[in-house]
Formats: structure tokens, sequence, C-alpha cells
């Protein structure tokens, strides 16, 4: 096939011939130096460039010692495996991120805002990283502007230019994934939600959508009752009532007919979000798994819903020592253990949960 590496021998041989899981390492997560030339060939030089990169954190050698051991132990034999950006960053003298997920705020209701997000959004790429972003603070279609446009294109005019954004900044054969959301109440909101219903399925092609359901959206539902759409700008104020099942029949017509717009139910992730304090809150997501996601326990393969449903979770799911050893990994680099919330699955990824604050301006 053109363009794939060749497989050094060695690295074929530990897997046993298993091309399929020895090209996997190779080509993503074994470190290269700045001219591309391999550096590690087995999974053995891989886990211990990254646990003597993490233990090097320690202030005393005695301690570097002490963490060195315990991550190099909890990586071999793929007792734990973190998250893909971890193994390919830790150590990589390239410009890189160890982290797989962001949030990116659009600051505000202006152009500035609109195209320093997509710059930062380009930088998180170019990193490896993913985006979650949140339109519901820019204006809807329409309403009034100050320059020579006098009225706005809206809202969801501008996520064209954060897909193309998404599909322009390669990752070493892949692209960046984007989360673009919007709230239930924007004005634009039936208008996002058919974004990507042209014939040809070619708008927003590289970003997943979905649309933040609150509780006032659902009981309006329950009641056949009235829903109000607004928005408050510097200068102008908007307010438009619908039927709040037709915005609801057209996410399911939608969900039926192509799988998007996806449905966030905000109230519910705000109650329960384990970060809004100082001045931070919830605002997106970025792409997260779907329901039928695999999760490895000691119970075999488990979709990841059919765990949410559950009262009591496999017994080797969480690792305990595993998952101290992992925070403290992580959240030294964070200025401090604890200081983030992680899910650690057996034989799986570490997932956190993170957030920027916003606000909200006019443009």
């Amino acid at each position: 096939m053109a363009g794939m590496m060749e497989l050094p021998r060695e690295t074929l041989d530990w897997f046993e011939g298993d091309e399929l899981r020895a090209r996997v390492f190779f080509e993503k997560y074994a470190l290269q130096d700045l001219d591309g030339t391999p550096l590690e060939l087995t999974p053995e030089e891989m886990w211990e460039r990254i646990a003597k990169v993490l233990s090097e954190l320690e202030e005393t050698e005695e301690k570097r010692r002490e963490w060195y051991e315990k991550f190099r132990w909890l990586l071999s034999n793929f007792r734990f495996i973190p998250g893909g950006r971890i193994m390919h960053a830790v150590g990589n003298p390239r410009k890189v991120t160890p982290f797989n997920c962001f949030v990116l705020p659009i600051k505000d209701d202006s152009l500035e805002a609109i195209f320093e997000c997509a710059k930062e959004m380009a930088r998180t790429y170019s990193q490896g990283g993913g985006v979650g972003i949140d339109i519901s603070v820019l204006r809807p279609a329409g309403s009034p502007v100050r320059n020579a446009a006098r009225t706005s294109t809206g809202a969801v005019s501008f996520m064209e230019l954060y897909s193309m954004v998404t599909g322009t900044i390669g990752q070493h054969g892949r692209r960046g994934a984007l989360m673009i959301t919007i709230a239930d109440n924007h004005p634009d909101v039936l208008a996002f939600i058919d974004i990507k219903n042209d014939p040809e399925r070619r708008r927003v092609r590289y970003a997943n959508i979905s649309v933040r359901v609150s509780d006032e959206l659902m009981e309006a539902v329950q009641r056949n009752g009235k829903f109000e759409l607004r928005f408050d700008g510097e200068y102008f104020s908007i307010r438009r009532t619908v039927d709040a099942r037709e915005i609801w029949d057209k996410l399911i017509q939608n969900a039926w007919s192509s799988a998007e717009p996806g449905c966030l139910f905000w109230s519910t992730i705000k109650r329960y979000s384990t970060s809004e304090y100082n001045g931070m809150e919830v605002i997106s997501t970025n792409p997260c798994v779907t329901g039928d996601t695999l999760v490895s326990t000691d119970e075999g393969l488990i979709p990841i819903a059919e765990l949410a449903k559950r009262n009591r979770l496999p017994h080797a799911i969480w690792i305990v020592e595993s998952h101290h050893i992992f925070t403290r990994a992580l959240s030294s680099r964070l200025g401090g253990a604890g200081e983030n919330p992680f899910t650690v699955l057996s034989r799986g990824q570490a997932m956190k949960c993170g957030q920027l604050p916003t606000t909200k301006s006019s443009r």
C-alpha cells in the first residue's frame, strides 16, 4: 500500500506476527526523532520512556526511583493503557499534546473572537488534540450589526469555517475531531438542526453537532407547550415563541435520517458536573464515545451504554492503586494532585472532564 511504513522485524516479532497490532504501535505510538527515524521498536521501549519522563517530575532521586518503578510496573504487559495522546506525546521532542480533549470558548460575540477561536482550534489540532466549541454566544441570523453588512449571517453560518479548519489541519494520517453545540433556546437552533441536510451531505462535514437540550424544553414537549427562543445582545434583544415539539420532532427526524444532531441533556450535565466552581462552568463537550463503545472488564467487553445502566460495576473496571498512580502523574503537570476527576478503566483509558470559562458580549 502506498505510503505505508515498513515494519521492522523486531517490532513484528514482538507482536508474534500480528501485523495490525504491530503497525498501530509502530506508526502511532513509537517515538521518532525530528527527522522521522524510529527510536522505539517495541512497547517495552515506549513504557520505559513514559515511566522515566513522568517520574522525573518528583523532587528527589528517591521519589523519582519509587515512581519510575510504579509507573513501569503499571504500564508493562499492558496492565494499564493510557490515552493515545499520552503514549504519543510524553517525552516526544515534537510540539504535541498529551491531552486528547479540549473545549475552546468563543469568548464573545465578535469577529475577533470567532477567528481567535479558529486560530486556537488550528493550533490544538496541529498538536494532536480534539476540540469542542459552543456557538450559542453568537447572535442569530438577521440580527443588526454596526458594520458594512448591517445584518449578521448568524451563528450557524460560522459552522462551516470551524469545520473547514478541522478538515484542513492534518494529524499524521488523520484529521482533528470537532464537536459544535448550540443551546436549545438560541433563535438559530432550527437552522442548526438542519445544517447537514443538503442533498450531497457536504455541509459541515468535518464536525459532529449536538443540541444542548434543557429540562425546560423537555417539560414543554411533554405538555405540548410553547418554548421561547431568545438572545440578548449589547443593543438588541430577540424573542420568538415556537411549539416545543417543532424542535423535538426535528431533532428526532434528523436522528433517524442521518444520526445528527445529537442531544446533550444540558440541565442534567450541569447538575452533575464536578467542575462548576471558581468562575468555571461547563460550556460544551468535545467528541465523545458512543453508547456501543466496548469497555474491557473482568466480565469481558461490555458496551458503555450497558455499564451506565448498572447499579453495580464489574469488579475489574476500577483499578484502585492504578487510579492513584495515574491521577498523580497527570495532575503533577496541572499543578497539584487531585485537581481533576479521572475514571480509570482496566486495560483502558483514563477519562477526564475539564471546561473553560466563557463570557458573552456583543459583536
